[in-house]
C-alpha cells in the first residue's frame, strides 16, 4: 500500500471478522459519458448538464449583441433551444 498513490482507508475487523478497505482515485475519469437512455422514447438523449451549458452558452451569445434586456427561451421536447431578444 506504501507504492499506492491513491488516498486509501484500512478500517478496523467487522463483527465476522472482515477488514474493509477504502480507496480514493488519484486522477479524474478522461472520458466522461454525457448521452443518457432517453426514458419516454428509444435512444439516446444529451445528459442534463450538457443541456444546461448550451442553453447557458446562447443566452450570453445573444446578450452580448442584443440591446434588449428581455429574453424568451422556448425549449422543445427534442432538446432544441431557441432564444429571443423581445422589445418592449
Amino acid at each position: 500500500m506504501e507504492s499506492d498513490r491513491a488516498k486509501h482507508k484500512i478500517l478496523p475487523p467487522s463483527k465476522i471478522g472482515l477488514i474493509q478497505m477504502t480507496r480514493q482515485r488519484v486522477r479524474s475519469e478522461m472520458e466522461i459519458k454525457t448521452i443518457e437512455a432517453n426514458p419516454n422514447q428509444n435512444g439516446t438523449v444529451e445528459a442534463p448538464i450538457v443541456l444546461i451549458d448550451k442553453i447557458y452558452d446562447k443566452i450570453e451569445k445573444v446578450f452580448s449583441v442584443a440591446t434588449s434586456k428581455f429574453l424568451m427561451i422556448l425549449i422543445y421536447q427534442s432538446n432544441c433551444v431557441k432564444i429571443e431578444t423581445l422589445s418592449k
